[in-house]
């Protein structure tokens, strides 16, 4: 729908509502799912993991006089693309599709 049809990620969002079918875990589809489904590498093949690392996390003051616990730490961090640990997976589209998509993910984001 996104690279031959030429769909935006909201029409493919109200479609798939539409339509009722069902997300991973049963909910309604979100425009930031298909947009993850876009650019995860996943479905051309490459499952990749280590893409972030933990980091200390800051406590603020006024956090700590009203005894707010946070974690020590979070991995919102990410990880250069060559620390990266891609392990092979079925590929559910072409390579050719993928590049297709970041693409127009890539034109979408300048304009």
């Amino acid at each position: 729908m996104y690279t031959v049809e030429g769909f935006s990620i909201g029409e493919i969002t109200r479609r798939l509502n539409r339509e009722g079918i069902p997300t991973r875990k049963g909910g309604r589809w979100e425009r930031s799912v298909v947009w993850g489904m876009l650019r995860n590498p996943a479905y051309r093949g490459v499952a990749c993991f280590g893409k972030t690392r933990l980091s200390a996390r800051a406590q603020m003051r006024a956090q700590r006089r009203r005894g707010v616990t946070t974690p020590s730490h979070t991995a919102g961090h990410q990880r250069p693309r060559e620390e990266w640990i891609e392990i092979p997976v079925p590929a559910l589209v072409t390579e050719e599709t993928f590049a297709r998509a970041q693409e127009l993910l890539y034109q979408n984001k300048i304009r």
